[in-house]
């Protein structure tokens, strides 16, 4: 949990390679969902992407199931020198509207327009 997809890699070498079509292998411990949604994900043409809402979707259902997101004490954020957490704060958003007077929140975060929320967890930190 929390470790480099590629350590041995520069960040910029994938960043470079991702952006000419040229995927890195995936990594064996990575459970074959997240594989097949990230399969979706990495395509040249755009119009053959998910779009954000069905990703977010697929996210939630594989959380309900056997891929539980990790305890906000176990993510690997909490290793990070001079981080710290931001208030956890909980959003829920319909699946079938687009963000907007149905969202409820415990807590507003105002630097993030309503339009990136997704109903799963997200950590967020102050450097």
């Amino acid at each position: 949990l929390g470790i480099k997809p590629w350590p041995d890699e520069l960040n910029k070498k994938i960043a470079t390679n991702i952006r000419h079509i040229r995927m890195p292998q995936l990594p064996a411990i990575m459970p074959a969902p997240i594989k097949a949604l990230v399969g979706t994900i990495w395509v040249k043409n755009p119009e053959e992407r998910p779009h954000f809402k069905v990703i977010c979707k697929k996210i939630r259902e594989m959380q309900k199931g056997d891929l539980k997101p990790p305890a906000i004490t176990e993510c690997s954020v909490n290793r990070i020198a001079n981080v710290k957490r931001a208030p956890y704060t909980k959003i829920e958003v319909s699946d079938t509207e687009e963000p907007g007077a149905d969202v409820v929140t415990e807590h507003v975060m105002p630097q993030i327009p309503e339009h990136h929320l997704c109903q799963f967890s997200f950590e967020f930190v102050q450097i």
